[in-house]
């Protein structure tokens, strides 16, 4: 007699079959094209005021999260049942609004970032890197754990790989942008930075991805 462990999702069938390279290529893009908007509004309002220029970071971040979101649900809503794609893109919007609330704070800060003591400026950027690679994981998580077995896995999966994707943006951009760049520069940098950093966050979150939703094997 053979039996079969049931999962929350049904066997690899036409939705499951080539997920990964779905995922990357949506993933990819939506990262991407969100990515943009917050790239541009860094690159034009560089001569801005604190406050002017952190809701402007704040709103391209929302709009970041909601493209974001909007791509990975395009996928997601195939082979997680009952997911609603209304949930994830608000849950990926707000994650992302969290991250780019702890990038504006160097941003209100201003000149007077530099004169906080050493032991400060340490405990609040393990702080605040902490929340950046957790938020969009833990927001998502809220969404995926009534829908997915081992979807707690998920928040550190994607600080992974939100991880490994903001390296390679850094090592790329660093020996790129220089003082004293057009604003076009600047912004093409960072958007290609951005792509880079999208491919690498893609391609981890959708090697987890299908991993966790792939069915055991039948036992006899």
């Amino acid at each position: 007699m053979t039996t079969t462990t049931r999962y929350e999702v049904p066997g690899i069938g036409a939705p499951y079959q080539g997920l990964w390279r779905r995922w990357f290529i949506n993933v990819t893009l939506g990262e991407f094209l969100g990515f943009a908007a917050p790239a541009m509004a860094g690159a034009f309002l560089r001569d801005a005021t604190p406050a002017a220029a952190a809701v402007a970071l704040l709103a391209a971040g929302a709009v970041e999260g909601t493209i974001l979101g909007w791509f990975q649900a395009r996928v997601l809503r195939s082979v997680v049942p009952g997911l609603r794609s209304g949930d994830w893109i608000l849950a990926t919007m707000i994650g992302a609004l969290a991250a780019w609330s702890i990038g504006a704070i160097p941003v209100l800060a201003g000149d007077s970032f530099s004169t906080w003591p050493p032991t400060v400026v340490v405990l609040a950027a393990i702080v605040g890197g902490t929340v950046i690679l957790l938020s969009i994981g833990v927001t998502q998580w809220l969404v995926l754990r009534h829908r997915l077995r081992r979807a707690g896995q998920w928040i550190w999966v994607t600080a992974l790989a939100w991880l490994a994707g903001l390296l390679v943006f850094i090592a790329f951009t660093t020996p790129l942008w220089q003082s004293g760049q057009s604003i076009p520069l600047v912004a093409v940098i960072g958007i290609g930075g951005g792509l880079l950093m999208a491919a690498v966050m893609a391609a981890v979150t959708g090697a987890f991805l299908v991993r966790i939703l792939r069915p055991p094997a039948s036992t006899q």
